[in-house]
C-alpha cells in the first residue's frame, strides 16, 4: 500500500499506518515546518518498522516555488500558508506540486496507486489538489481524507462547495459531507459513468 500524508505535523497518521504496512508499504510524509519535521523523524525512527517511510521537510502547493508559512508558536496543528496568525512566525519555506514530488517515487508510476492521501493544511487544501492534476487525472489517487474547516477556506478566498465540485471531475467522490466548522472528508474514486 502507499500512504501520502500532506501536513503531517509530527507523523501520528504516518506512524500508525507505517506500523500496518509489511515490506511493500511505503509512507510518504510531507511538512514545511522546521520543527515539526524534527518530530516527524523522530516518529519516523521509532515506528517505521519494514515499510519504507520518506520524509519530506517542504509544503505541497499548485506551483513549485517558496511561500511564507506563519508556524504558530505553541499549536502545531496551526501552521498555515493561509493569512497571518497572531501567535506565529512567518518563515520562507520551499513548495513543489505533489505531482513533481511523485515523480521522485517511480513506482506510483509503474501501476501502483496511492492507496490513501491525506490533506490537512489549514485552508491551503484547495492549492494542495490543484498540484495534483496529474495524479488525479491518471486516477492514481484512490481515496482522499481531506480536513474541511469552512472558516478557514473563506479567508483564503475558496469554499468547501469549490473543494468538492473539484473532486468530483475526478470522480473522487465524498461519503460523509457535514455541516460541522470541522470535519475529515473521505473521497473515494468512483469509476461508474
Amino acid at each position: 500500500a502507499v500512504f501520502i500524508d500532506i501536513g503531517a505535523n509530527a507523523g501520528f497518521y504516518s506512524a500508525l499506518v507505517a506500523k500496518r504496512l509489511g515490506q511493500d508499504g511505503l509512507v510518504l510524509s510531507i511538512d514545511p515546518s522546521p520543527r515539526e519535521y524534527a518530530r516527524l523523524l523522530w516518529a519516523r525512527e521509532h515506528n517505521a518498522h519494514a515499510c519504507r517511510w520518506i520524509c519530506l521537510n517542504e509544503g505541497a502547493s499548485f506551483e513549485s516555488s517558496t511561500l511564507e508559512l506563519q508556524v504558530h508558536s505553541n499549536h502545531t496543528g496551526m501552521n498555515s500558508f493561509a493569512g497571518k496568525e497572531m501567535n506565529a512566525t512567518s518563515i520562507t519555506v520551499p513548495v513543489r506540486t505533489m505531482d513533481s514530488m511523485a515523480l521522485q517515487l517511480p513506482d506510483l508510476y509503474e501501476g501502483r496507486p496511492i492507496d490513501l492521501m491525506k490533506i490537512d493544511v489549514e485552508g491551503w487544501e484547495p492549492q494542495v489538489l490543484q498540484g495534483c492534476n496529474m495524479l488525479l487525472e491518471r486516477k492514481l489517487i484512490l481515496k482522499l481524507i481531506v480536513e474541511i474547516t469552512p472558516d478557514w477556506l473563506k479567508q483564503n478566498g475558496r469554499s468547501k462547495e469549490e473543494l468538492y465540485t473539484y473532486l468530483k471531475a475526478f470522480k473522487l467522490m465524498p461519503t460523509n459531507s457535514s455541516d460541522s466548522w470541522q470535519y475529515d472528508e473521505l473521497f473515494e474514486l468512483s469509476l461508474d459513468n
